[in-house]
């Protein structure tokens, strides 16, 4: 690799070079710790000759950061430090060898320090709306309109969840919008629930309950003896619903689960609206791999005349691989999730976020499961995204078959790290509407707006291609994490979108030299020998602040810090 230095780096050199003959007599070794190499120089050599040192630092931080922001790379903490760039760096001027810096091998230092959770925003300085909701009338409506989120579920930062139902007792369509609230240091407080209905009032009275983490925990504990069971719960948890209306109970029936991936642990909890006032825990899921995400979604299935609920768990092994547990268990029979009604799917390529929706489909007779995976083909995940589709049909497939992929090339983007769905059938049309919302960053500048699509099809005659943007113009928000539809057609269609600002991780990772040294500099006598004249050892330990956005490739490199340094 050659570069040409300006006049100001050729003067530096010579006063390098001189320098260091004039320290030819002895090896001087200087440690310093919590400055940078610019500075350590400067003290070093008392002289004005920071060109090469400039030079150097700029490559081996740009090499730090080619490390750790990859095209194909969606966590920093599985990236191989064995792909640090260690090529010789070569400085010439008028053809002529001026300096050499060899780069060597790094490696990972234990620092003490866990990966935290924060808002983008909150990160990147910029303001955006907390949430957005978006509804519509499909199939008369082409277009969203925008609610006003805040006098529907607040104006406090959190998870959410959304679904529906058609409701007996009123006649109408109602949603429920779940709404986990964690606090300004991102510590879990509540769990809301709301119910509204979008045709007949603007505004919710706030919600229908409250239950604290406190509350939350203390159930838990009862049951099962384990205190302090969501302590460790994080903004990058699953925390959703799944709702159908049960007419043995004439009530919605309504459960909910929690994940804490850093024990892989999901937690379940009931409530049934008319007679209760909170959530009742009733079961814990165990998973044996690192669960990635996790997704509850329940729909009244007629053969068996209950709730048949689906608990979907994406797991991530050591290798890298994904795959994905599908639970099913019956409201309000059961009081525990049917371990041995287990089906697995191992996903075709890496899968790194999912959706999915469960819906009675007449003709069939039985509650199917639809589910999307966002996979890339490409080994390294550099290629453009694909949305594949899945689907099984409970009490008749033993699994999840593939049924279609959606290509998003032809959007504009390489890219989807969040979605939201929602399957509703149309006794009509004996067919079923099949929505699907999903958003892509711009991949060049994390504070880019985001890209939000609709794809809109049929159950039976799935359209992979009717896929149009949304304009988020109205809603404020500017970045997007979660996402969750809703939907119900009964006489006429009602679908809801609720989707919330985007989460990113934040990683402090500490690197050093693996074996003898960080950076090697051979600088050459200035004239036409081509001889050595001097040469620098350098050894440092580095701290790198690199951010994350979730279920995304969208890296940047926050700060990069020298702890120690040590010049021979």
């Amino acid at each position: 690799m050659n570069k040409r230095l300006n006049e100001r780096g050729s003067i530096g050199i010579v006063v390098l070079l001189i320098l260091f003959f004039l320290t030819t007599i002895g090896i001087s070794v200087m440690v310093m710790s919590g400055t940078d190499l610019k500075t350590a120089y400067n003290i070093y050599w008392k002289g004005k000759s920071d060109a090469l040192v400039d030079f150097s630092v700029k490559e081996y931080k740009d090499r730090i950061q080619s490390l750790f922001i990859q095209d194909g790379s969606y966590d920093v903490n599985t990236i191989n430090t064995s792909q640090f760039d260690t090529k010789e760096f070569t400085l010439k001027e008028d053809g002529k060898n001026k300096a050499n810096i060899n780069f060597f091998e790094v490696k990972r230092v234990p620092n003490g320090i866990d990966t935290s959770y924060r808002y983008l925003d909150d990160i990147l300085g910029t303001k955006s709306e907390n949430n957005a909701i978006l509804y519509k009338n499909p199939p008369v409506d082409d277009d969203f309109m925008v609610k006003d989120y805040k006098g529907i579920i607040g104006n406090e930062t959190g998870i959410t969840s959304v679904e529906s139902i058609f409701n007996n007792a009123y006649n109408s369509n109602e949603f429920f919008i779940s709404k986990a609230i964690f606090d300004s240091e991102y510590k879990f407080k509540e769990v809301k629930l709301f119910n509204y209905f979008p045709l007949i009032e603007d505004s919710t009275e706030g919600p229908l309950f409250s239950v604290t983490k406190e509350e939350l925990e203390n159930q838990i504990k009862e049951k099962t003896g384990k205190e302090n069971a969501l302590a460790n719960l994080a903004l990058n948890d699953s925390i959703n619903i799944g709702v159908a209306w049960d007419s043995s109970v004439s009530s919605p029936i309504i459960n909910m689960a929690i994940s804490v991936k850093k024990e892989n642990k999901v937690y379940l909890f009931t409530s049934t609206p008319i007679v209760d006032s909170k959530f009742f825990y009733f079961d814990t899921v165990t998973e044996a791999d690192e669960i990635k995400k996790t997704m509850i979604k329940s729909s009244y299935d007629a053969n068996v005349n209950a709730v048949v609920n689906t608990l979907s768990i994406s797991l991530e092994k050591d290798n890298g691989e994904t795959y994905l547990n599908n639970y099913t268990f019956y409201s309000p029979s059961d009081d525990k999730v049917d371990l041995s009604s287990k089906t697995t799917l191992d996903f075709e390529n890496e899968s790194r976020t999912f959706t999915v929706s469960t819906y009675w489909n007449d003709v069939l007779k039985s509650t199917e499961i639809m589910l999307f995976s966002v996979e890339n083909s490409n080994s390294e995940s550099k290629g453009t995204d694909k949305i594949i589709v899945y689907k099984m049909a409970v009490g008749i497939d033993n699994e999840l078959k593939k049924e279609n992929e959606i290509d998003v090339s032809s959007l504009g983007i390489k890219r989807v790290h969040s979605m939201g769905s929602s399957v509703f059938w149309n006794k009509e049309l004996n067919d079923g509407y099949v929505h699907l919302i999903f958003a892509a960053a711009n991949e060049n500048d994390p504070k880019a707006k985001h890209k939000v699509f609709q794809l809109e099809s049929n159950v039976i005659n799935f359209d992979s291609s009717n896929i149009k943007e949304l304009s988020l113009e109205d809603t404020g928000l500017t970045n997007i994490g979660n996402i969750g539809v809703a939907g119900m057609y009964n006489e006429f269609g009602e679908l809801m979108v609720v989707m919330e600002k985007a989460i990113a991780s934040t990683n402090i990772i500490t690197l050093e030299n693996k074996d003898k040294n960080s950076l090697e500099i051979t600088s050459y006598e200035d004239n036409k020998s081509g001889r050595e004249a001097a040469k620098t050892d350098i050894r440092l330990k580095t701290d790198t602040e690199v951010v994350n956005m979730i279920d995304s490739n969208i890296k940047f490199i926050k700060s990069f810090k020298i702890k120690d340094l040590e010049i021979k």
